[in-house]
């Protein structure tokens, strides 16, 4: 089940009639992700010894359908908390060896390259497919009906998959692979995917070398490069500031209003002001229930989406929901983090605690700018899974490999 996810991704933004049909797959993906976990009760339990925070905040969703705004978005958004953590449940129950873990490494890689074929591909016909978005007609490379963030956040997963293979292996095919997924990331020119996947990349450089020095130093280079590219990069410095000539880094010490207020949010700002004016009367503990949030994006603004998750979940479960949520990220961090039990399982499982943690940060950082909980197909699946393997990967029998 894991291996076909990849190919959910293709086209999410198709509409064929009145139908979309990932989010058909999708619902299907649910079912029987349910399904599996009712059979095994077991792994669910157990998960919820490990992850409780996030099956807590997934509970308190559920009940915000008591005072949710809409219950059709409540149960909408509610089923995507829960899908991540269902498909952990899965790959923790069905996963038996390494073998196991790469079969599926090689699906989600696949994946990601057939992304850019059908990107490369559309292009050179000059955007035949999907030619009535803003970034059609221009370099920007995309798949066909998918944006620019749900494209790039994953293939940035793959890279992070890639740069992980190349480390525990040293083979050169993997650091190529990364090239490529890098590169595909680059040409969607999404600005938090960039610098995320940089970071995201010294990040897991850091901790796979299990250095102190190293796992601070990569990420402050990595934040070096991103404010260059900003500096020296004039479409990049174009796409970040409003009237670019005009504002200098130095600025960021003088005048600290005059640089935000030139920083292009591509309306973001406006739209949450504009939230929070609304939701000013709802419980700043409990929100205004699940699926509120897009509710009034819907209905009251001409947003697709309020592209903030953090911003959204506070909206919608309040203070609360808000802390739980958080607990829940960082504790899955925790999680990943801990020693193996075994020394023989050392280097595996410094792979994969690393990929873990670099999916985890590049997660939190998309958060801040897009609303990232609604691409489970693109994202969502990747970083549990990845945390799914660091936790098996701590034990004996998981480095067999077959």
């Amino acid at each position: 089940m894991l291996a076909s996810v990849p190919f959910l991704v293709v086209m999410p933004n198709l509409i064929i009639g009145s139908i979309n049909p990932q989010a058909a797959l999708l619902l299907v993906l649910f079912l029987l992700l349910l399904v599996h976990a009712i059979v095994n009760v077991q792994m669910v339990i157990l998960t919820v010894k490990k992850y409780y925070w996030s099956w807590l905040f997934v509970a308190l969703s559920f009940i915000s359908l008591l005072w949710t705004q809409s219950i059709g978005e409540s149960i909408g958004m509610t089923i995507k908390y829960l899908t991540p953590l269902l498909l952990l449940v899965m790959v923790l129950s069905v996963v038996r060896s390494h073998h196991d873990m790469m079969k599926c490494e090689r699906a989600i890689i696949g994946g990601g390259l057939i992304l850019i074929v059908l990107g490369v591909v559309n292009k050179l016909i000059g955007d035949y497919f999907d030619p009535h978005h803003d970034w059609s007609k221009s370099w920007v490379l995309v798949a066909p009906y998918m944006s620019p963030a749900n494209y790039s956040f994953m293939l940035a997963m793959c890279a992070l998959l890639a740069l992980k293979n190349f480390l525990f292996t040293a083979q050169k095919n993997w650091l190529l692979i990364f090239i490529v997924f890098f590169v595909g990331v680059m040409g969607a020119f999404t600005r938090i995917s960039m610098a995320g996947l940089l970071l995201a990349s010294a990040i897991l450089f850091g901790v796979y070398k299990r250095s102190v020095l190293i796992t601070y130093i990569a990420p402050l280079l990595a934040m070096v490069l991103v404010v260059a590219a900003i500096i020296f990069i004039e479409p990049l410095r174009k796409r970040m500031f409003f009237n670019d000539n005009a504002v200098d880094f130095s600025m960021l010490f003088k005048n600290v209003d005059f640089f935000l207020s030139h920083i292009d949010t591509s309306g973001r700002s406006t739209l949450w002001q504009a939230a929070f004016v609304y939701f000013k009367k709802t419980s700043v503990w409990f929100g205004a229930g699940s699926g509120s949030t897009d509710f009034w994006v819907k209905n009251h603004t001409h947003a697709l989406a309020l592209h903030n998750d953090f911003l959204r979940v506070y909206f919608d479960l309040g203070v609360i929901g808000l802390v739980l949520f958080l607990l829940s990220l960082f504790q899955l961090m925790r999680v990943s983090a801990k020693r193996p039990r075994y020394k023989d399982n050392q280097k595996l499982h410094n792979a994969y605690k690393a990929l873990a943690i670099a999916a985890l940060w590049f997660y939190l950082m998309t958060l801040i700018t897009d609303n990232t909980l609604n691409y489970v197909a693109n994202i969502g699946v990747y970083v549990y899974a990845f945390i799914a393997f660091a936790f098996l990967s701590r034990f004996s029998q998981i480095t067999a490999k077959k």
